[in-house]
């Protein structure tokens, strides 16, 4: 059970996308985290670090974030992996919390509303499993 003070502690959350080479979907993604924030105010970050793409990644994310203070880039100057691109992600956070998900779409926004859920109960980490991904047989 949450203190009245750990549920005030954990009312902001940041999105941390780690991308390399996406700019295929990057649109779609931008307008999926758009209608995101605007039915989960409390989402008040959204950092993209781009982990030294080749293709035209970084100026998407630059056209398509203009004018929202809420969106961060960081942009390598080579690739260094996935991981550590997610630790630098996680370095720029400012808010309570942070949800880690592949720029690529394969895991909707809808699952971070099911997390947001577990944490505020109280649990400090909250990961998903995927149980099938489309397209694999079982």
């Amino acid at each position: 059970m949450l203190k009245e003070n750990d549920a005030h502690a954990r009312h902001s959350l940041a999105l941390v996308f780690p991308v390399y080479n996406e700019e295929e979907v990057l649109p779609q993604l931008m307008e999926e985290v758009q209608r995101f924030r605007e039915k989960n105010p409390y989402v008040e970050q959204v950092i993209f670090v781009d982990d030294g793409s080749k293709d035209r990644s970084v100026e998407l994310i630059k056209d398509l974030a203009s004018g929202d203070n809420g969106v961060v880039l960081l942009q390598f100057s080579r690739n260094f992996g996935h991981q550590l691109a997610i630790t630098a992600g996680i370095s720029l956070v400012k808010t309570d919390a942070a949800v880690i998900l592949d720029a690529d779409l394969q895991d909707p926004l809808e699952v971070v509303d099911e997390m947001v859920s577990k944490w505020r109960e109280g649990f400090d980490v909250v990961y998903g499993q995927r149980i099938k991904r489309e397209g694999e047989k079982s």
